[in-house]
């Protein structure tokens, strides 16, 4: 298995071996760490860790949180930066784990006041006029095992609140003969 870390370390002091250039641009780092994401997902939660770190952003990517944290920094500076971030995430990825960070992410969205948790939770806006499956099955005239055969058949989407499984009134129609 690949140690990301190390990876990252020796990149850092040998740009060359990896990139053919002693030269390591900022973009060009960015363009590497992506790749290695893409190849890996070494990075799931990076955006995340930033976005806590920032303590905004959560409509950017990584790339545009690394600009935000680095401002007006020349382009050694930005790259010193990155390559810091990167190695306190993946040390922190390996002490305590990716679900440690997404937690405290998910902690700091939902005390956000313009975070909505029924419009992350339903894919909509709220109100939503929902009704549970024994009101469905009812409404369609079926039984709950029939709803099931409709969801399974993708005639019938549903949607979850924890233990609950609900649909949009409006989506629910009586099947056709």
């Amino acid at each position: 298995m690949i140690d990301h870390r190390e990876l990252l370390r020796s990149l850092r002091l040998r740009p060359g071996m990896y990139l053919g250039t002693s030269e390591l641009p900022y973009e060009r780092l960015v363009t590497y760490v992506l790749g290695l994401d893409q190849g890996s997902a070494a990075l799931d939660g990076f955006r995340e860790f930033l976005v806590l770190k920032v303590g905004t952003g959560d409509n950017l990517t990584w790339p545009g949180l690394v600009g935000l944290l680095g401002g007006s920094m020349d382009e050694d500076a930005r790259v010193a930066l990155l390559f810091d971030l990167l190695d306190e995430f993946l040390a922190e990825v390996q002490s305590a784990g990716r679900l440690a960070i997404y937690r405290e992410y998910f902690a700091w969205l939902r005390a956000q006041p313009w975070h909505d948790v029924d419009l992350e939770r339903f894919h909509g806006s709220p109100p939503l006029d929902l009704i549970n499956v024994d009101d469905t099955a009812g409404l369609l005239g079926i039984s709950r095992f029939e709803v099931f055969d409709l969801v399974a058949r993708g005639e019938l989407r549903p949607l979850r609140s924890g233990a609950e499984i609900f649909f949009r009134r409006g989506e629910v129609q009586r099947p056709q003969p």
